[in-house]
């Protein structure tokens, strides 16, 4: 963030750089998603994104600079079973950004997208723990070509490039940070 000062006023902050990455992700067969579930999900991931974008986006275009990163998943490129609800919210995530990346572009604005494969954190472990945990981590892990799950301080670095002057010609782009899982 930089900070402007305005005469007689107090300082205005405005934002150059913008994460979104929300999480929130339950299990479901299709008649089983309730209409809370469907919208809670929306809710977290596509309209989190969307609020958030619109309220800072028309200032980073104002200002001719900015950068973006929104997340998504991995069930967003492939799909997943027992996920539709989930799968839906991240894949509109990535339409909307593609779209903002367009309108943006012409502004210096860049939105870029990182699609995490699993990621080694509380909330991947959430519910989980002993036995049942180490077995979805060997499970996940077995099909993953560089045999392990992730972790945030791999993912973390990719954004923080994507946001940076190294990614100044990059914008509307997918980037799956997933030990090679989508190769599969």
């Amino acid at each position: 963030m930089s900070q402007m000062l305005s005469p007689g006023s107090n300082a205005i902050w405005t934002i150059d750089y913008l994460v979104n990455l929300a999480g929130s992700f339950a299990t479901a067969e299709l008649a089983d998603i309730s209409d809370t579930l469907w919208a809670d999900t929306i809710s977290v991931h596509l309209n989190g994104t969307f609020y958030t974008c619109r309220a800072i986006v028309p200032g980073m275009m104002d200002r001719q600079r900015g950068a973006v990163v929104n997340t998504s998943s991995l069930f967003a490129l492939r799909g997943q079973a027992e996920a539709s609800h989930y799968a839906a919210a991240k894949g509109a995530v990535i339409g909307f950004s593609k779209s903002i990346a367009r309108e943006a572009g012409p502004s210096n604005v860049r939105v870029n997208v990182v699609v995490p494969g699993p990621v080694d954190t509380p909330f991947f472990a959430r519910g989980m723990s002993g036995d049942e945990l180490d077995r979805v981590r060997r499970d996940r892990a077995g099909v993953i070509p560089l045999g392990k799950i992730g972790r945030a301080d791999e993912i973390a670095p990719v954004i923080a490039f994507l946001l940076g002057a190294g990614a100044a010609h990059m914008t509307g782009q997918i980037l799956p940070v997933d030990g090679g899982e989508m190769m599969r």
